[in-house]
């Protein structure tokens, strides 16, 4: 059986009022990924007002998840604590 990856990305308003793409989030060189950072456009952003999503597959379809509770309330729903600093995976 394959191992799922878990991918996660990072989306947030724009300077233009408009909702960001789905941007998938920056990992440093030791796999820890780097807090509100992501890539837009091939080139490394800091995003602190961003969500996190996951891609991820619901009754056979694909379908995106929210992370990140909405309001930036700063409550994660997820299993791990984005918060605190550095996560590895």
């Amino acid at each position: 059986m394959r191992k799922k990856k878990i991918r996660l990305y990072l989306r947030c308003r724009q300077s233009d009022g408009k909702q960001s793409p789905y941007c998938p989030t920056l990992f440093d060189s030791k796999s820890l990924m780097r807090p509100f950072w992501c890539a837009v456009k091939g080139v490394a952003e800091h995003r602190p007002e961003g969500f996190y999503y996951q891609r991820m597959e619901r009754e056979g379809k694909q379908a995106w998840m929210s992370l990140w509770a909405p309001g930036g309330s700063g409550v994660w729903t997820g299993s791990h604590s984005f918060c605190s600093g550095w996560v590895r995976f």
